[in-house]
């Protein structure tokens, strides 16, 4: 899914959010439902030894033209992640915000992926990863 829907995304829930909650939370959430997608700029880097933020964009473009044809993760989109952080909110209450974000961003991501009929192009735990990953062969594995 592109940038711009997660920014509109973030912006249409953010005032639900300050509803709910309070200013403080309903910003960590809206900011969060965007920078979950962090993880894709941090592979691009680990992939293409490239830190060009243009050069994602093209990365993921060209994944996303042949996704019938890919598997991959995105660490941050994992339930792990999620756990992690909804254990941590026990700590700061902030990163309950920062969970329920993900987690939201993430219901965006399924429902797209669903949409264009790829619904399992990404692996939603780190285990799934590497149990599926040995279906495919390491080029098609992003």
């Amino acid at each position: 899914m592109k940038l711009s829907a997660h920014i509109a995304q973030g912006a249409c829930l953010w005032p639900a959010a300050y509803y709910l909650t309070d200013l403080k939370t309903a910003l960590i959430f809206s900011a969060s439902v965007v920078l979950i997608d962090v993880d894709h700029y941090l592979h691009y880097i680990y992939r293409k030894k490239n830190l060009s933020v243009r050069g994602m964009f093209s990365f993921y473009d060209d994944v996303w033209e042949r996704r019938h044809a890919f598997f991959g993760i995105s660490v941050f989109h994992t339930v792990e992640v999620l756990l992690l952080l909804a254990a941590a909110g026990f700590w700061r209450t902030e990163l309950w915000a920062v969970a329920v974000g993900f987690f939201v961003h993430l219901l965006f991501d399924l429902f797209h992926f669903y949409r264009h009929k790829v619904p399992f192009l990404r692996a939603l735990s780190i285990l799934e990863f590497f149990i599926r990953r040995k279906k495919y062969s390491p080029e098609m594995i992003w």
